[in-house]
C-alpha cells in the first residue's frame, strides 16, 4: 500500500450494471451496485469522522 495521502478524488462510472472506480496511481476498482453503494456509505462516514478528529498527516498514514 502506498504511504501516500492522495488528495484528488478518483472517477466513478456506471457501466452495464457494473460501478468502475478509476484511482489515481491506475488503481481501478469494478463492483456490484450494492458493493458499490456500501463502500460509498462507509467512505462518507470515514470522511466525516477524519474532519471531525484532525490529526497531523503522519499519524492519517496507515503502514
Amino acid at each position: 500500500m502506498s504511504s501516500k495521502t492522495e488528495n484528488q478524488a478518483g472517477k466513478v462510472q456506471a457501466e452495464s450494471g457494473v460501478v468502475i472506480i478509476d484511482g489515481p496511481d491506475a488503481v481501478a476498482l469494478s463492483m456490484t451496485p450494492e458493493a458499490a453503494a456500501k463502500m460509498g456509505k462507509r467512505m462518507i462516514d470515514a470522511a466525516g469522522e477524519a474532519v471531525a478528529h484532525p490529526e497531523t498527516k503522519e499519524k492519517r498514514r496507515r503502514p
